[in-house]
């Protein structure tokens, strides 16, 4: 199966934060936030092989991990939007890779729950 993966920058995470609960690379790695990792990881791939021509405005995207992400064109550029209303830019488009397509954005977008 061909995947979309949307890679988000985690350089955009704080490595540490004043707060535990709050999100943070240091908090991700730690072994009882696998659960968390992988909800947030699988939030970034979609089923299918998507061209960026095919990443059409409004469009809804079932992502792995069960959340709908939107497609958004605006100035001339492709937004992700998540569930939180969080957008991230593509920066990179059409990463071909044999598994599917790869779109680099700019932030780590967040699944509602």
């Amino acid at each position: 199966m061909a995947t979309l993966t949307l890679l988000p920058s985690f350089m955009a995470l704080p490595r540490q934060t004043p707060s535990p609960s709050l999100l943070s690379v240091d908090t991700l790695v730690k072994p009882e936030s696998k659960p968390t990792l992988t909800k947030i990881l699988t939030y970034h791939v979609v089923p299918g092989r998507l061209e960026a021509s095919s990443l059409t405005d409004g469009k809804k995207l079932k992502t792995v991990e069960g959340e709908e992400l939107t497609v958004k064109h605006q100035d001339g550029k492709t937004w992700i939007m998540d569930a939180k209303g969080g957008s991230s830019m593509v920066t990179i488009s059409n990463v071909n890779q044999s598994n599917g397509v790869i779109h680099v954005v700019d932030t780590v977008l967040m699944p509602a729950s």
